[in-house]
């Protein structure tokens, strides 16, 4: 999260939007955007209905999984980075030089 966070002025000259999902109970959340001082949007998803939506429900596992999704221009997912993943945001800066 926090590579998106200092990449965050990169996205933006892309027009991209970053989306970080949890299914984390909003208060973890907010704590966890203040800590590492992010400027994008989180969203707490503690019924799972938008990670099922868009199919990163993690089956049979009920802890909380952080997805960062980029949002592109008409609204359009760009690329999404699960938990770990999020610390090299090389595959989601590509995504947005792309489209």
């Amino acid at each position: 999260m926090k590579s998106y966070r200092d990449r965050y002025d990169e996205f933006r000259t892309h027009q991209a939007q970053i989306l970080a999902v949890s299914t984390d109970k909003e208060a973890t959340q907010v704590n966890f955007r203040r800590e590492i001082g992010a400027p994008f949007a989180f969203v707490a998803d503690s019924k799972g209905e938008l990670t099922r939506n868009y199919g990163v429900k993690t089956p049979l596992i009920t802890f909380a999984k952080r997805y960062t999704f980029v949002i592109g221009k008409e609204r359009k997912v760009l690329h999404i980075d699960t938990g770990g993943d999020a610390i090299d945001t090389s595959g989601a800066m590509q995504a947005c030089s792309l489209y």
